[in-house]
């Protein structure tokens, strides 16, 4: 008996990132994990300017449980360390 081959679904193209014409107009927040040397393991929460990749505020700890917990604090140190202006957030794919 012959196995009918599936159809592939197309696709649609995502829309392109927009790039910021000036710094704090659009920032990311991203997580990152890494092991020390004795094996443990700890998290960071960054937030980035999208215009120049500078990094506004970084939060690291054993223990980050996710971004409902952290990120009001993160912003709000990234939302003193900046120039006052017009500000947008957007997330990394990979953030909850």
């Amino acid at each position: 008996m012959r196995i009918k081959p599936r159809k592939r679904l197309k696709r649609e193209k995502p829309e392109p990132l927009a790039v910021p014409k000036a710094p704090n107009e659009v920032w990311s927040m991203d997580f990152m994990a890494d092991h020390l040397a004795d094996g443990r393991s700890f998290r960071t929460l960054k937030v980035l300017d999208d215009f120049n990749r500078e990094g506004l505020a970084i939060e690291v700890d054993f223990s980050l449980p996710g971004a409902e917990s952290r990120w009001p604090f993160v912003w709000t140190t990234a939302l003193n360390t900046s120039v006052p202006g017009y500000r947008t957030g957007r997330k990394t794919p990979g953030s909850p």
